[in-house]
């Protein structure tokens, strides 16, 4: 893990209207590691990484990404920063091809050339992905879509990586081969930042752990001792 802070989540708040969702929360990444956030439903988990994207606005505190203040950037101008991310529910394209799905996600690269080399990476990262290029990715499994899900996020090549609940609803075989993926990720030398419902997976590949309920940070340490910290085993990893 690299020394080098990427993102400097300070003191936010969020609220939808009248409903306030997140109370003064801290996070921060740093290069090359992965960062876990869970919590029970309604703690504010999804809130708080649509936050950094600019999906859901912070009317107080800072979020900075590599010292720059992003808090109130519009979200479409954030994946040129560096930042990738994947949204909950695997959405893809259903009726274009595995291979136009990929090109959408590079829409700020204008040169054809740059464009299919970005998608030649992506395939070498994916060879499930490359396979099936030209097949319209309605047609692909729930773990082969969430692996597209992630090609689109990373054809911008982004330094850090967001993903909402990047296992759920998937066959345990595809949970092996998206946290696989994720690790590789990190070896590569990406950050990443990921909401996890599998609590328990996403503490053992994680290098740090933020615990939300009720919108306010709970707990920090690294995944390790959240694992083993017996107020967070009893209380969100089932005993």
């Amino acid at each position: 893990m690299s020394s080098l802070l990427l993102l400097d989540i300070q003191a936010i708040d969020v609220a939808y209207g009248q409903l306030q969702v997140l109370f003064g929360v801290d996070l921060h990444v740093y290069r090359g590691e992965i960062v876990a956030i869970i919590g029970p439903n309604g703690a504010g988990k999804s809130t708080l990484i649509k936050s950094v994207v600019g999906l859901s606005p912070a009317q107080a505190g800072k979020i900075r990404f590599l010292n720059h203040d992003i808090t109130q950037l519009a979200a479409h101008k954030v994946p040129a920063l560096g930042i990738g991310y994947v949204p909950q529910g695997r959405i893809v394209f259903a009726n274009m091809t595995v291979e136009d799905n990929l090109e959408l996600g590079a829409f700020l690269i204008q040169n054809r050339a740059a464009k299919l080399a970005s998608v030649a990476r992506v395939f070498d990262q994916f060879p499930r992905l490359a396979e099936r290029r030209q097949q319209l990715a309605g047609k692909l499994s729930g773990g082969e879509q969430q692996m597209l899900a992630i090609g689109r996020a990373l054809m911008l090549d982004p330094q850090l990586l967001i993903l909402d609940e990047p296992s759920l609803g998937l066959a345990p075989k595809y949970v092996d081969m998206i946290f696989d993926i994720l690790l590789q990720l990190r070896q590569q030398g990406r950050a990443l930042l990921m909401v996890e419902q599998n609590a328990a997976r996403a503490l053992t590949i994680a290098d740090r752990g933020y615990v939300l309920e009720l919108g306010h940070n709970r707990f920090h340490d690294t995944g390790a001792a959240l694992l083993t910290n017996p107020q967070v085993r009893k209380m969100y990893l089932g005993g």
